[in-house]
């Protein structure tokens, strides 16, 4: 049977002082996984200082590698510095756009945006009451439309 292996992580939240600690975690990665998946907050504070870091830890991966990216890359205002820095590093960063890889003659798709408060649909907040609620439910659904018009472009079987 075809199969695609995916291996996926969340919250890293590394530092400055990070480096090394998850090479041992990663080392079998390229034998055991096919695609991996970093879903947001790679960063304690979004700093770029913390992204050499994290690109430092993630040098041994060979496999493809997508990514969002989360509040925490977003901090100090730099994201899109860092999706820049992140993509020349051939790291598929995913914002409201999709990617498709071929393994194991199938082919598997992509898409995604920032992560942002809270869940979707009836588990999202309400956008009732006060402005600054009216605000971040616009940010919400904002995400969600950018995640969604990627998913549209996929043809793929996964």
């Amino acid at each position: 049977m075809k199969k695609i292996r995916l291996a996926a992580s969340s919250d890293l939240h590394i530092q400055e002082k990070s480096r090394d600690l998850l090479k041992p975690a990663f080392k079998d990665l390229n034998e055991k996984a096919d695609i991996f998946a970093i879903t947001g907050d790679f960063t304690a504070s979004g700093k770029l200082k913390e992204i050499q870091v994290l690109l430092h830890e993630l040098r041994p991966i060979k496999i493809p590698i997508v990514a969002v990216l989360g509040n925490h890359e977003y901090h100090n205002q730099r994201q899109e510095k860092i999706k820049q820095i992140l993509h020349d590093e051939g790291i598929h960063i995913l914002d409201g756009n999709c990617v498709t890889f071929e393994i194991n003659s199938l082919s598997i798709g992509f898409s995604g945006s920032k992560g942002f408060l809270s869940g979707y649909d009836k588990r999202a907040i309400p956008d009732f009451g006060e402005q600054s609620m009216k605000i971040i439910v616009d940010e919400l659904l904002n995400e969600k439309e950018k995640m969604m018009s990627g998913m549209k472009n996929h043809k793929t079987e996964i």
